[in-house]
């Protein structure tokens, strides 16, 4: 039996998140330990699931993408990092208004292999590998987790949409960055970095798969007004599992949409006049 259904991109983030937040080992490192949630709109998501909060989700940023191009929330704007540590909910404080990660680091340190450090990424290639973009000299919070993740040391959950996936390979964006860095002088908006990513990715596809047994094929990506960023996928499965899907995906159309955010001017944003040149992150 099969089925078809469009996500709008919010229903989608939804989804991910509901799936995330219900795997056993992160409610148990929820409960028992601790879950590093790394600010970005599919992170707050699973902050709502996880720890029972409401937000605006559109304020649980640091970087996102603008009109303009990369883009700095004001730090006025942001929800602050979030962690859930022993089923209790801590928020950062944030170093000079533009910095996390000495208090991460902090944290970090405490975390072992059985809790979480969970972050979306900004593209997944070809090859199902997963990259960010960074704004901060050292990678931010991710610089600061992955060589604990690489190492083993602590899990690594990212949730991405399938709209996030490219035909192309990683290793020639980073190529082209490793010998022309993005400096202020072209670029529209905050310069940036990539770094690539390590962890379990959940998609649409593996959420519908955790949550209700049924497979999820796209078959159509993006669309026009609120289904800009949207997903049309090909549910199928037994009738029972396809009904479970439907069900679940259908109440998830009305998630309400990601505002946008309050614009920073480039001449007062604390992390545009901050970055000169970004040094690679290894």
């Amino acid at each position: 039996m099969s089925r078809v259904i469009t996500l709008s991109l919010e229903a989608s983030k939804r989804l991910v998140a509901r799936a995330v937040a219900s795997l056993p080992d992160v409610r148990e490192a929820a409960s028992n330990g601790i879950v590093v949630l790394s600010q970005g709109t599919s992170c707050g998501y699973i902050l709502e699931e996880l720890a029972g909060v409401s937000l605006d989700i559109s304020t649980y940023a640091c970087g996102y993408i603008s009109g303009r191009g990369p883009c700095n929330l004001g730090p006025g704007e942001q929800f602050r990092l979030s962690l859930v540590v022993r089923g209790r909910l801590v928020r950062m404080a944030k170093k000079d208004g533009i910095d996390f990660t000495p208090e991460l680091r902090e944290y970090l340190g405490r975390m072992g292999p059985r809790d979480f450090f969970i972050k979306g990424g900004s593209i997944i290639d070809r090859d199902g590998r997963v990259a960010v973009m960074v704004g901060d000299r050292d990678g931010g919070e991710i610089g600061a987790a992955l060589p604990l993740i690489k190492s083993g040391r602590i899990q690594s959950i990212i949730p991405m949409t399938v709209t996030k996936t490219a035909p192309v390979s990683l290793d020639e964006i980073m190529d082209t960055l490793r010998h022309d860095p993005i400096t202020k002088t072209w670029c529209d908006a905050e310069p940036c970095d990539i770094v690539e990513m390590s962890g379990r990715i959940v998609t649409e596809i593996e959420a519908l798969s955790i949550l209700t047994g049924a497979r999820a094929h796209p078959i159509g990506m993006n669309g026009v007004g609120s289904s800009r960023g949207g997903v049309t996928l090909l549910v199928s499965g037994t009738s029972e599992e396809v009904r479970r899907a439907y069900d679940l995906l259908s109440a998830m159309k009305n998630e309400p949409l990601l505002r946008d955010p309050k614009m920073v001017k480039c001449e007062t944003c604390p992390a545009y006049t901050d970055l000169r040149a970004l040094p690679r992150v290894q």
